[in-house]
């Protein structure tokens, strides 16, 4: 498993996790046996914007 996304912890039900596959991040959330990605971004970009996608 990846790591926490520090920059998307609100709190919520959901925790959303990281990989980097450079230079791309892979951010996604797992329940129970389901895998899913939420987000799939070039590092290049600032992580407000790209948290800002998942809005």
């Amino acid at each position: 498993m990846g790591c926490v996304e520090q920059e998307l912890c609100d709190g919520g039900s959901t925790e959303y996790r990281y990989l980097l596959v450079k230079p791309y991040k892979v951010i996604y959330s797992v329940k129970g046996d389901v895998i899913r990605v939420h987000l799939f971004g070039h590092t290049s970009r600032e992580p407000r914007t790209l948290a800002n996608n998942l809005e």
